[in-house]
C-alpha cells in the first residue's frame, strides 16, 4: 500500500472525507479537534472539519430548533429536519468534489443511532430519505468511538441540562450505545432487546449501510487516552489508500436493500 504522505507529496493533493462517531460524552469532540490538529501538523492545512447537522446557515438553524426543546418536536419531525439539513450540507459541501481533506463531526450514522433507536418505526423513513442524497456521499474512511456507558457516566456525559436531541433514558443511552458497537464490531450484539426483530433490522442496516458508504471502518477504543486514540487513528491512515474521491452510485438498488442482509443474523456476538 501507498502510504497517505507519500501520495500528497507525489500528487501534489488529496481529497479525502472522514466521518467521526460515537455517543454523546465519549469523548468525541476531543478526538475530532486532536485529529484535525495532528493532519495539520502531519499533512498540511489543507483539513477542516463540518458538522452533521450544522456547518451551513440551514442546518445551524435547524440543529438550534431540534436542540431547544421548545417545539416538542416528534422523533419522525427530528428525523426529517436531521435529513434536511443534511441534504443542504451535501448539496454545498460534499457534492460535487470538494478539495483537501474533510473530517465530519457526525455522519447519517447518528440518525440511526439517536432518532430510529428510539422509534424503529421509522427506518423505513430514514431509508428512503438518506437514499435520495446517497450520491452527494464520498466515500472515505469512519473512526466509531467505541466505549460503555459507564465511560459516559464517569466523563460527566449524564449531566444536567441536556439538550432536546441527547435527553433520553438510561434505555435509549444504551441502545445508541450497542448500535455504535455493532457498526465497530461489524456483528450485532445480541441484548435483551434484540428479542424484538426491528432492534436487528435497526443495527443491520447500520453495518450494511456503513460498509457501503465507507471504504474502512475503524474502531477506536474510548478506554484509551486522547493521545492514544489519535495515533491509532492516524496509524490507520497512514496506510489508507485513498485512490480518488469516489462518490456513491447513484443508482439506489446498489444500495443494501431490505431482506438483502437479514440472512446475515447469524453473525451475532453475545455480550
Amino acid at each position: 500500500r501507498i502510504i497517505i504522505y507519500s501520495v500528497i507529496n507525489q500528487r501534489g493533493c488529496m481529497n479525502l472525507y472522514i466521518a467521526v462517531e460515537g455517543l454523546d460524552g465519549i469523548g468525541k469532540t476531543t478526538f475530532v479537534k486532536n485529529l484535525e490538529r495532528m493532519i495539520e501538523c502531519e499533512l498540511g492545512p489543507n483539513v477542516r472539519t463540518i458538522y452533521e447537522p450544522g456547518t451551513t446557515e440551514v442546518g445551524k438553524d435547524l440543529r438550534a430548533m431540534m436542540k431547544s426543546g421548545v417545539y416538542e418536536l416528534s422523533r419522525r419531525s427530528e428525523l426529517l429536519m436531521m435529513m434536511a439539513a443534511r441534504s443542504d450540507l451535501v448539496e454545498k459541501e460534499l457534492y460535487p468534489k470538494f478539495s483537501g481533506i474533510i473530517i465530519s463531526d457526525r455522519c447519517w450514522l447518528s440518525t440511526l443511532a439517536y432518532q430510529v433507536t428510539a422509534d424503529p418505526g421509522l427506518l423505513e423513513q430514514f431509508r428512503a430519505t438518506l437514499d435520495s442524497i446517497a450520491h452527494g456521499y464520498p466515500r472515505g474512511i469512519m473512526f466509531v468511538l467505541d466505549g460503555t456507558l459507564e465511560m459516559v457516566r464517569e466523563r460527566g456525559g449524564f449531566k444536567d441540562g441536556r439538550d432536546a436531541i441527547e435527553n433520553a433514558s438510561e434505555d435509549h443511552w444504551r441502545r445508541r450505545q450497542h448500535l455504535y458497537s455493532a457498526v465497530a464490531s461489524g456483528k450485532v450484539l445480541a441484548c435483551d432487546d434484540l428479542t424484538y426483530r426491528h432492534e436487528v433490522d435497526v443495527r443491520q442496516t447500520a453495518i450494511s449501510y456503513s460498509n457501503y458508504f465507507f471504504k474502512r471502518i475503524i474502531r477506536i477504543d474510548a478506554a484509551l487516552s486522547p493521545e492514544a486514540q489519535v495515533a491509532q487513528a492516524y496509524a490507520a491512515l497512514k496506510w489508507f489508500e485513498p485512490g480518488t474521491v469516489g462518490y456513491i452510485d447513484s443508482n439506489a438498488t446498489r444500495i443494501p436493500q431490505r431482506g438483502q442482509y437479514e440472512h446475515e443474523s447469524c453473525n451475532t456476538c453475545i455480550v
